[in-house]
């Protein structure tokens, strides 16, 4: 009898430990403001400093409008914290875990779990800065704000299956933490957070060629691919941040984060069930 379950096994038990992985998340968000007089709460004040020192400073460099920058701005960072968040940690969160792993027959997938739970507590304190941002800019709430909603999952599904992957890489090859750390750096100025993505819309092309069969003979069309839209967190952010400013949601970004959800977890699952039994070994 085969006793460590599959990639997937593993992953449908985690779930049903929920109680569990909310626990561990919220104790460690509590454990890490343990004796601090304004708690959790000191995540929030930190964002408001950081969107009021960076909008000032930056809309004059570049020359935009505050009431239409600052809320780009802030978004973008509230929700740049989830992802850098949850894909930085996930590089070590295993060997974080380590003695519970060892000492604790759990699914190996409830690890991962309690931090995307805990970032999505961490996340909600930095919503509250949403309604002040709505005051500002003087949006007007519309229904079409709850497409944020499922945005949210969409953006924490594909968070899921990425780290996954860095999770059980970074605990084979230690070093390559430090690789995605700095990555994650300079994902951070390469996508439109500290820049409106209109200034770069339709400026920067790439030429790409399409094939396809038309029955008879390969056909080859030439075309011109926007380079933003090879950014993938551009895509995630904005399911997000696009409907919390009132504004009309590009399809693609809807397309593009689907895709790669299911062509992503279909990839961190068969990696997952080849590497499940050798982790424990790595730590």
């Amino acid at each position: 009898m085969n006793v460590v379950p599959s990639g997937f096994q593993d992953l449908v038990q985690s779930l049903q430990y929920w109680r569990v992985f909310t626990l561990l998340g919220w104790q460690r968000v509590k454990g890490s403001y343990r004796r601090t007089v304004l708690g959790d709460f000191w995540v929030t004040i930190n964002k408001l400093v950081h969107i009021a020192a960076i909008g000032i400073v930056f809309s004059y460099i570049f020359q935009s409008p505050r009431v239409d920058y600052i809320p780009h701005l802030a978004l973008g960072i509230i929700f740049w914290a989830l992802i850098v968040g949850n894909i930085n940690t996930s590089c070590r969160i295993f060997v974080m875990s380590a003695g519970t792993i060892k000492s604790v027959p759990l699914p190996l997938h409830i690890h991962l779990m309690q931090l995307y739970w805990q970032n999505l507590i961490l996340l909600g304190h930095n919503i509250l800065l949403v309604p002040g941002i709505w005051w500002y800019a003087g949006i007007d709430l519309d229904l079409s704000m709850i497409m944020a909603v499922p945005g949210l999952l969409l953006l924490q599904i594909n968070l899921a299956w990425i780290g996954l992957v860095l999770s059980i890489v970074c605990t084979r090859f230690r070093d390559l933490e430090q690789i995605i750390t700095n990555l994650m750096q300079i994902s951070y100025f390469l996508t439109p957070i500290m820049w409106l993505p209109e200034r770069l819309l339709g400026k920067v092309m790439l030429p790409v060629t399409w094939y396809y069969w038309d029955g008879d003979s390969w056909i080859s069309e030439a075309h011109q691919l926007d380079l933003i839209h090879l950014n993938l967190f551009y895509h995630l952010m904005e399911l997000v941040r696009t409907p919390l400013l009132g504004k009309p949601l590009d399809p693609v970004h809807w397309q593009v984060a689907i895709v790669l959800a299911l062509l992503g977890w279909a990839l961190a699952i068969l990696f997952f069930q080849r590497t499940r039994s050798r982790i424990v070994y790595w730590l």
